[in-house]
């Protein structure tokens, strides 16, 4: 142990520009602050801030225990990865149609982060774990984001446009943060995502969104959508760009745009039929599981029905 408390700086060195490298940023923060992230969420709840099915099946899966059966965690990394919007090409009766999935769905990027932190940090005798936490709300209190009006986090150099990803690790804490969460000061003269909502999510009325009104949180889960999502609405097979298109933050990384995955005809079909995963063709499952839509399959047949029909 001795060894590792005498060079924690130039591990640092090295994780600062490993992960500059990759075009990410990061924060570290002190482990005592987990405790008040869970309060932070159980006062919300508790004062009315979140619809009750919204806060039951959407914030009731996070963990605020350490693995302290594997080793000590003494603080929590926070890590923003650039990522850009994906489009997936469908055949389908004859055209090729472009289907968009915003940033932040694509999850192999938390793989590829936690191999490269672990090539840092192993050889120093230094450990890290994935952190089902409340990334968002920690990384603004951390420094490393701040809200937009649309309650996204947006991120130096990269707007809306990331992926963020904690782990829990047994690195010192340096210089901790811990501020209280900021809103971008555009934000504060700015109305764009507010008159661009179609559902009214984004209210006047209070800061935080209305979650149980937002598109993305109606296309994530499989139960019938309220009469105020209409078809046209339908825009991405999950989640919602418009607030984010329409954001100034964002007009210099709108155009970071990739194409992954290209779907024939027959495997379109297959996917709209709900055709069991396990049944579909190993090519097919393939590029699902680079797209990161394996755990959400089920919900693939109805969003996809919905943009092609």
């Amino acid at each position: 142990m001795a060894l590792i408390e005498m060079k924690p700086e130039s591990i640092f060195t090295k994780l600062n520009d490993v992960l500059q490298n990759q075009g990410a940023e990061y924060r570290i923060i002190n482990i005592d602050h987990l405790n008040k992230a869970e309060a932070d969420l159980q006062r919300l709840y508790s004062n009315g801030f979140f619809d009750d099915g919204f806060f039951q099946e959407r914030l009731t899966s996070f963990r605020f225990s350490t693995p302290d059966d594997v080793f000590k965690a003494r603080s929590i990394l926070i890590v923003a990865i650039p990522q850009p919007i994906v489009h997936i090409i469908f055949s389908w009766r004859g055209s090729e149609n472009i289907i968009t999935l915003p940033p932040t769905y694509v999850q192999q990027t938390d793989k590829e982060i936690k191999e490269i932190l672990k090539e840092i940090l192993s050889p120093e005798g230094f450990h890290i774990s994935l952190a089902r936490i409340p990334q968002k709300a920690v990384a603004t209190h951390s420094g490393l984001m701040q809200y937009g009006r649309n309650n996204i986090g947006y991120v130096q150099g990269m707007g809306s446009f990331h992926r963020p990803v904690a782990f829990f690790t047994d690195l010192p804490c340096l210089e901790d943060h811990w501020e209280a969460p900021v809103m971008m000061e555009r934000c504060t003269r700015c109305r764009a995502c507010i008159k661009a909502c179609p559902t009214g999510a984004i209210g006047e009325d209070r800061f935080l969104l209305h979650a149980e009104r937002c598109i993305t949180f109606h296309n994530e889960h499989l139960k019938e959508f309220p009469d105020y999502i209409s078809s046209s609405m339908h825009h991405c097979l999950f989640g919602c760009m418009i607030c984010q298109q329409v954001c100034p933050e964002n007009h210099q990384f709108i155009n970071r745009v990739e194409v992954r995955e290209h779907f024939s005809e027959e495997e379109t079909l297959n996917i709209m039929k709900g055709v069991p995963y396990v049944a579909l063709a190993c090519h097919t499952q393939k590029k699902l599981d680079r797209l990161s839509l394996t755990e959400d399959y089920s919900l693939l047949a109805r969003n996809l029905s919905l943009l092609l029909h």
